[in-house]
C-alpha cells in the first residue's frame, strides 16, 4: 500500500501523522511510505530521519495525496486539503464529526473512506487511539484551571497551593476526568466528580 503523511496545515498544529520509527515498521512491512517535507520539523523529525527509515520525501500536499492510497494525519483536514480528497483514497486521522454535520457533508462529498481515530475500538470496548488524547487533556485542564487563577486573566492572582479549602469539580470520570482527577487530587484538592456512570 501507498501511505502518505501530508504536513499538518491546522493552526498550531505541530505533530506528524507518523513519527519515523512507524515509517521503518511500514516499509519492512512493504508498504511504501511518502512524506511531506517538513512534516515532523516543528517537532525534531527531520527529512532525513525519513529518509534513514524508508520513506521518500515530496514536496507539496498534492504531490501526497495524489500519490497515496492512504492518508495518514492528526487533525481533520481544512478547507484548503477537501480539493485533494477523493474516491478511492482512506483518511486515517481525528474526524472530530459529531458535533460538525457540514465537515462531515463536505467530507461525503468527496467520496473519500474517512476512518476516524477516535471512533476505532478495541474488543473490550475502549477506545485505544482516542484513551492517550483524553488522557493530555485531564493533565492540562489543571493547568488551564492555574492559568485562569492568574489576575492578568480576570482571576484571584494566587497559586492553587494558596487556597483553602480548594475544591475542584471534574465532570465527567472518563480517561480524561479521572487524569483531571489524579492532577487535583496531588494538589490536595477536595474533589468533588460529576457523571452519569453508576459504577
Amino acid at each position: 500500500m501507498i501511505i502518505g503523511v501530508p504536513s499538518e496545515v491546522k493552526n498550531n498544529e505541530f505533530r506528524v501523522g507518523l513519527t519515523p520509527d512507524s515509517v521503518k515498521v511500514l516499509t519492512k512491512a512493504q508498504h511504501k511510505l511518502l512524506v511531506q517535507t517538513n512534516a515532523g520539523s516543528s517537532i525534531g523529525f527531520t527529512d532525513e530521519l525519513y529518509i534513514k527509515s524508508g520513506a521518500t520525501i515530496l514536496n507539496s500536499a498534492k504531490e501526497i495525496y495524489e500519490s497515496s492510497e492512504l492518508i495518514i494525519k492528526v487533525k481533520e483536514p481544512v478547507e484548503d486539503e477537501f480539493q485533494y480528497l477523493r474516491k478511492g483514497l482512506t483518511l486515517f486521522t481525528y474526524l472530530h464529526l459529531a458535533g460538525d454535520l457540514p465537515h462531515a457533508k463536505k467530507l461525503l462529498e468527496t467520496g473519500v473512506t474517512g476512518i476516524a481515530y477516535e471512533t476505532v475500538t478495541a474488543d473490550d470496548g475502549s477506545l485505544p487511539l482516542l484513551a492517550p488524547m483524553s488522557a493530555i487533556a485531564g493533565q492540562l485542564s489543571m493547568v488551564v484551571g492555574f492559568y485562569h487563577l492568574l489576575k492578568p486573566n480576570k482571576g484571584r492572582g494566587t497559586l492553587i497551593g494558596n487556597i483553602d479549602p480548594r475544591i475542584v469539580t471534574v465532570i465527567g470520570a472518563g480517561v480524561a476526568g479521572t487524569e483531571a482527577i489524579a492532577k487535583a487530587v496531588a494538589n490536595h484538592a477536595n474533589v468533588k466528580v460529576i457523571d452519569l456512570s453508576q459504577n
